[in-house]
């Protein structure tokens, strides 16, 4: 929630701490879109390019589970220790206020 105070915002009722929780979370979030495109890629090779899963599963699936969590987990770490989860209207996230 957006901390209490802030101007032109609907309800804020949060403090500091919870709007960087709430952006961190948002950020973190980003997973979720990233393992479903690690998914199309899967069926990309193996669909189109014809790999086997087991061949999937040597070759790509641990650089498909690395990007995903590392970019995403990577991403929230880095602007929490530069302090960049802040208000950004609508909710916490990240915002070089």
């Amino acid at each position: 929630p957006i901390p209490r105070g802030t101007e032109d915002v609907y309800a804020p009722l949060g403090n500091v701490g919870t709007c960087t929780a709430q952006g961190f979370f948002i950020q973190a979030g980003i997973a979720s879109p990233m393992y479903n495109f690690m998914l199309s890629l899967y069926f990309v090779m193996q669909v189109k390019y014809g790999m086997t899963e087991d061949r999937i599963r040597k070759k790509a699936e641990g650089i498909m589970h690395g990007v995903a969590i590392a970019f995403s987990f990577g991403t929230s770490f880095l602007c929490l220790g530069l302090g960049l989860f802040n208000e950004s209207l609508l909710w916490c996230w990240i915002n070089a206020a």
